[in-house]
């Protein structure tokens, strides 16, 4: 074998390993995104689950609020009745007073 065929030997070779290489690293890229990809759906799957939590949390506290809001309305119309009430007895005491 020639010194010239050695070296188109060697840089089939090359080439082959270079290629095989080349392949791996492509390999890698796609499992790493894959990887990171799924790390990402995970994370953002979380986050999701967490912002549907805090959703329904924030419902529920309106609730209360409409029902302590509602709660404090009819307070406020019971005691502006029983004010009412009181100042025309008052004024009823004072006229048969006279």
């Amino acid at each position: 074998m020639t010194n010239e065929e050695k070296l188109q030997n060697k840089i089939r070779s090359l080439e082959k390993e270079n290629q095989e290489l080349k392949e791996n690293v492509i390999r890698a890229q796609e499992s790493n995104n894959y990887s990171l990809n799924s790390t990402l759906e995970n994370e953002l799957k979380l986050k999701n689950e967490k912002i549907l939590t805090q959703d329904e949390e924030v419902r529920a506290i309106n609730e209360e609020l409409v029902a302590t809001n509602d709660a404090l309305k009819e307070s406020e119309e019971r005691l502006n009745k029983i004010i009412d009430d009181s100042v025309d007895a008052i004024i009823h005491s004072d006229h048969q007073g006279q």
